[in-house]
């Protein structure tokens, strides 16, 4: 029994050591705060050793960010990094037996810059930071790193929506020191390389937007209240819209929505479903434009191209509506027994249907015009030729005199003019919107 107990002391005597030096420096520690909070005022700022400014650095660290379209406000979650010195917190390590390399105060304890948002799209919360730790080294810097959630206002430009790009700011500055007591400033690093001035090593991507370029500038600043100038730092992040799933549920459709539409022309002037086409065309772009005003913000010195491309189609869809019913009731009235005025039959001349591509209707016309010069009664019967209907005068069985045929023979003047309308609107449209499409797209 006698032999085990120095054994034990072996171990016991260098852990009572051990104890012994924490104990002795947390004793230094807490001396060594005491002696310097001891006249410290936390709401005095330091001052510079040449009597000037306090120059406080500052840094910024991007971790993820939010752009609300809707309210047109940019929210930001980053770290602020700031340093600086202040003298009062200073102690020399080799003229004690104090061997203290940082101490850690809490944010209340000394002081700090009032560095605020100052274009902040949220007036009532302008303290950002919260309760926070700071640490202070042997030569007095102070560094301070915390977080903070920042909502600015971003002006937005939406012309060229869904590929549009904004810049949006972060302007921090002192609310209450001017530049005379506060001076910001960047690191060196940044300094000489403004365009990489924001650290985004612990960003966290954003599924709709791309951060393209970030940029960071100190200026001076004058305000109405005051004649100093106020030192601000001011943050740029240019971000761009990701837009593929745009490009298949938004721009496609309204592509795939103009080569239907030109469908509504090339369909027979007779044929009713015309109208049917245009209808179902008219109320889709419709119900892009209601989405259209439930998503976009209500910007009023701009529209987006896209959404004036739709409006567009709108209109010239309802034009083709408009245009739709007078080609069918000009095809379709068979009784009708007189031809057209004057004015559109020289309109409607056969070289310029031919040049409309409506040259396998000139044979009505043409042998209705003969029939007119006949004084005895022309048989007339659509036989098939090339698919197409014409005039066969060999079978005599089934034939009826002019004057029973003459509203058959003058709807055909008629039928022509409804053809050239149409293909006529047909090449307006295709060119209108070709131009529309290539303009808003490009």
């Amino acid at each position: 029994m006698t032999k085990m107990i120095p054994g034990n002391w072996r171990f016991i005597v260098p852990l009572a050591t051990f104890f012994q030096l924490i104990i002795s420096g947390l004793c230094d520690t807490v001396s060594l705060r005491t002696n310097l909070m001891e006249s410290y005022d936390p709401k005095v700022p330091p001052r510079s050793s040449d009597n000037g400014p306090i120059k406080i650095l500052m840094g910024l660290t991007l971790t993820h960010f939010l752009l609300e379209e809707t309210e047109q406000v940019f929210q930001a979650n980053v770290w602020f990094s700031m340093s600086w010195t202040d003298n009062r917190l200073a102690w020399n390590r080799t003229s004690s037996d104090n061997d203290t390399t940082i101490l850690r105060f809490a944010s209340h304890e000394i002081w700090q810059p009032d560095i605020i948002l100052i274009n902040n799209a949220l007036p009532t919360e302008t303290f950002h930071y919260g309760e926070f730790l700071l640490i202070v080294k042997p030569d007095g810097l102070v560094l301070m790193t915390i977080p903070a959630k920042l909502t600015s206002h971003c002006g937005m430009n939406m012309i060229r929506w869904p590929f549009d790009e904004h810049t949006c700011n972060l302007k921090v500055g002192s609310w209450t020191h001017s530049g005379s007591e506060v001076d910001l400033d960047l690191p060196s690093n940044i300094a000489s390389n403004p365009n990489h001035a924001i650290d985004s090593n612990l960003y966290v991507p954003n599924s709709e937007w791309n951060l393209i370029k970030t940029f960071a500038e100190k200026d001076n600043e004058y305000y109405a209240c005051c004649e100093e100038p106020y030192a601000v730092v001011k943050y740029s992040f240019t971000i761009q819209r990701s837009s593929p799933s745009y490009a298949a549920t938004i721009i496609l459709p309204i592509i795939v929505i103009t080569l239907v539409n030109i469908m509504v022309f090339i369909l027979p002037p007779t044929a009713g479903e015309k109208l049917s086409l245009a209808s179902i065309n008219f109320f889709i772009v419709c119900i892009y434009l209601i989405y259209f005003e439930a998503r976009l913000p209500s910007i009023g010195d701009h529209l987006p191209l896209l959404v004036l491309l739709y409006s567009i189609n709108a209109v010239l869809i309802g034009i083709s509506i408009v245009i739709s019913v007078i080609v069918i009731n000009l095809s379709r009235n068979h009784g009708r027994a007189s031809s057209p005025p004057q004015c559109f039959r020289m309109f409607c001349n056969a070289s310029f249907a031919q040049v409309l591509g409506l040259g396998y209707i000139v044979p009505y016309v043409s042998m209705t015009h003969s029939r007119l010069n006949d004084d005895e009664g022309v048989e007339m019967q659509p036989p098939r030729e090339n698919g197409r209907p014409s005039f066969d005068h060999s079978d005599k069985d089934h034939t009826t005199p002019l004057v029973t045929e003459m509203p058959y023979s003058a709807n055909a003047e008629w039928i022509l003019l409804a053809a050239m309308i149409d293909r006529l609107t047909l090449i307006i449209y295709t060119i209108v919107s070709g131009v529309t499409l290539g303009l808003c797209l490009a």
